[in-house]
Protein backbone atom coordinates (compact mmCIF):
# COMPACT_ATOMS: atom_id res chain seq x y z
CA UNK A 1 0.00 0.00 0.00
CA UNK A 2 1.46 3.31 -1.08
CA UNK A 3 -0.02 6.77 -0.70
CA UNK A 4 0.20 8.48 -4.07
CA UNK A 5 -0.79 11.96 -5.23
CA UNK A 6 -3.61 12.17 -7.71
CA UNK A 7 -4.16 14.73 -10.45
CA UNK A 8 -7.83 13.90 -11.07
CA UNK A 9 -11.06 12.98 -9.31
CA UNK A 10 -11.39 9.52 -10.87
CA UNK A 11 -7.85 8.39 -11.70
CA UNK A 12 -7.14 6.48 -8.44
CA UNK A 13 -9.14 4.61 -5.80
CA UNK A 14 -10.23 6.34 -2.60
CA UNK A 15 -9.50 4.38 0.57
CA UNK A 16 -10.08 4.63 4.30
CA UNK A 17 -6.43 3.57 4.76
CA UNK A 18 -7.13 2.89 8.46
CA UNK A 19 -9.19 -0.19 9.39
CA UNK A 20 -12.76 -0.36 10.61
CA UNK A 21 -14.28 -3.20 12.63
CA UNK A 22 -17.29 -4.78 10.90
CA UNK A 23 -18.88 -7.93 12.38
CA UNK A 24 -15.73 -8.54 14.48
CA UNK A 25 -13.47 -8.33 11.40
CA UNK A 26 -10.94 -5.61 10.61
CA UNK A 27 -11.61 -4.24 7.12
CA UNK A 28 -10.31 -1.49 4.86
CA UNK A 29 -12.86 0.20 2.59
CA UNK A 30 -12.17 1.46 -0.92
CA UNK A 31 -14.02 3.31 -3.67
CA UNK A 32 -13.01 2.51 -7.25
CA UNK A 33 -14.20 4.89 -9.98
CA UNK A 34 -16.19 2.97 -12.58
CA UNK A 35 -14.93 5.28 -15.35
CA UNK A 36 -11.37 6.51 -14.84
CA UNK A 37 -11.40 8.85 -17.84
CA UNK A 38 -14.04 11.18 -16.30
CA UNK A 39 -13.00 14.27 -14.31
CA UNK A 40 -9.34 13.86 -15.19
CA UNK A 41 -8.37 17.20 -13.67
CA UNK A 42 -8.37 17.72 -9.90
CA UNK A 43 -10.11 21.09 -9.76
CA UNK A 44 -13.69 21.84 -8.71
CA UNK A 45 -14.71 22.85 -12.25
CA UNK A 46 -13.76 19.39 -13.53
CA UNK A 47 -15.93 17.49 -11.03
CA UNK A 48 -18.85 19.93 -11.46
CA UNK A 49 -18.73 19.46 -15.23
CA UNK A 50 -18.53 15.67 -14.92
CA UNK A 51 -21.48 15.37 -12.50
CA UNK A 52 -23.63 17.82 -14.48
CA UNK A 53 -23.36 15.61 -17.57
CA UNK A 54 -23.86 12.20 -15.90
CA UNK A 55 -23.70 10.63 -12.42
CA UNK A 56 -20.31 9.34 -11.28
CA UNK A 57 -20.35 5.75 -10.09
CA UNK A 58 -17.89 4.08 -7.73
CA UNK A 59 -17.59 0.42 -6.74
CA UNK A 60 -17.48 0.07 -2.94
CA UNK A 61 -15.05 -2.67 -1.90
CA UNK A 62 -13.78 -4.13 1.36
CA UNK A 63 -10.68 -6.10 2.23
CA UNK A 64 -9.68 -7.96 5.35
CA UNK A 65 -6.55 -9.40 3.74
CA UNK A 66 -4.96 -9.18 0.32
CA UNK A 67 -8.04 -9.40 -1.92
CA UNK A 68 -10.89 -6.94 -2.44
CA UNK A 69 -14.59 -7.85 -2.47
CA UNK A 70 -17.27 -5.64 -4.00
CA UNK A 71 -19.96 -4.85 -1.43
CA UNK A 72 -21.90 -2.03 -3.08
CA UNK A 73 -22.11 0.98 -5.36
CA UNK A 74 -21.88 4.69 -4.59
CA UNK A 75 -23.37 7.11 -7.12
CA UNK A 76 -22.62 10.84 -7.07
CA UNK A 77 -25.56 12.60 -8.78
CA UNK A 78 -25.13 16.19 -7.61
CA UNK A 79 -22.77 18.45 -5.71
CA UNK A 80 -23.98 20.74 -2.95
CA UNK A 81 -22.56 24.20 -2.33
CA UNK A 82 -23.35 23.75 1.38
CA UNK A 83 -20.36 23.40 3.71
CA UNK A 84 -20.56 20.26 5.82
CA UNK A 85 -18.74 19.61 9.10
CA UNK A 86 -18.70 15.83 9.04
CA UNK A 87 -17.28 13.73 11.86
CA UNK A 88 -17.23 9.98 11.10
CA UNK A 89 -16.02 9.23 14.63
CA UNK A 90 -18.87 10.99 16.46
CA UNK A 91 -21.48 9.89 13.88
CA UNK A 92 -20.47 6.38 12.93
CA UNK A 93 -22.73 3.60 11.74
CA UNK A 94 -23.74 1.20 14.51
CA UNK A 95 -22.18 -1.81 12.73
CA UNK A 96 -19.04 -0.05 11.42
CA UNK A 97 -16.63 0.96 14.17
CA UNK A 98 -13.24 2.65 14.20
CA UNK A 99 -10.40 0.76 15.84
CA UNK A 100 -10.51 1.18 19.63
CA UNK A 101 -6.86 2.19 19.63
CA UNK A 102 -7.28 4.85 16.95
CA UNK A 103 -10.75 6.21 17.81
CA UNK A 104 -9.57 8.71 20.47
CA UNK A 105 -6.90 10.10 18.14
CA UNK A 106 -9.35 10.34 15.23
CA UNK A 107 -11.96 12.02 17.45
CA UNK A 108 -9.40 14.65 18.48
CA UNK A 109 -8.27 15.16 14.86
CA UNK A 110 -11.80 15.61 13.48
CA UNK A 111 -12.78 18.03 16.28
CA UNK A 112 -9.67 20.10 15.50
CA UNK A 113 -10.47 20.03 11.80
CA UNK A 114 -14.02 21.29 12.38
CA UNK A 115 -12.75 24.07 14.68
CA UNK A 116 -10.17 25.06 12.08
CA UNK A 117 -12.91 25.39 9.45
CA UNK A 118 -15.05 27.49 11.79
CA UNK A 119 -17.83 24.91 12.18
CA UNK A 120 -20.60 25.87 14.60
CA UNK A 121 -20.60 24.53 18.18
CA UNK A 122 -23.59 22.35 17.30
CA UNK A 123 -21.47 20.66 14.63
CA UNK A 124 -18.67 20.07 17.13
CA UNK A 125 -20.69 17.70 19.32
Amino acid sequence: WILMPSSGWCDHPYTTFLPYTVANRKVILRLDPEESDIAKDGDIASILKAVSSAPLTFAVRESSGLSWRRIGTLTLESISEEEIAFDPVAHQHSRVRHSRLLAPLRHFAYAGSRRGRGASNQDLE
